[in-house]
């Protein structure tokens, strides 16, 4: 006589069917942070996009500064094609773009950025020195 819990097989079907649920939603756990994810990652590079375009705008209106005179104006399109580098190429819109795909878009826009920011700040050149404050007054 079979011992209780055992089908025919000698197979201990409750820990069996325990696997076969535990593993349906570990798997359905990992999609559903890998979606989670993504949709972070899809709203972070569009705000960064917006960050961009915020960036740009306060440049043409004379509020931001690199202290580079003229050298400023290839600052600024330097900027401008890397915002449309990053509205064209980037995930921005799409969402069957992978999440690898998300994070390395807002890896590289988003230390370009830092940059940027970096030379409207510290790093201002001669004419315009860094006096503690971002916006010109």
């Amino acid at each position: 006589m079979p011992e209780a819990g055992l089908g025919k097989r000698g197979v201990n079907y409750k820990v069996y069917c325990f696997l076969i649920i535990s593993s349906y939603f570990k798997l359905r756990l990992i999609t559903t942070f890998k979606t989670m994810y993504l949709k972070v990652f899809l709203w972070s590079n569009r705000v960064l996009f917006a960050l961009y375009i915020a960036f740009i705008s306060l440049i043409i209106m004379s509020k931001l500064t690199f202290g580079k005179g003229l050298g400023d104006v290839y600052i600024l399109i330097i900027l401008v094609l890397s915002a449309l580098l990053f509205a064209l190429f980037g995930p921005i819109w799409h969402k069957h773009y992978t999440l690898q795909a998300q994070i390395l878009t807002f890896c590289i826009f988003g230390f370009l950025f830092i940059f940027f920011l970096y030379l409207a700040s510290i790093g201002r050149g001669a004419e315009n020195l860094w006096n503690g404050r971002l916006f010109s007054s």
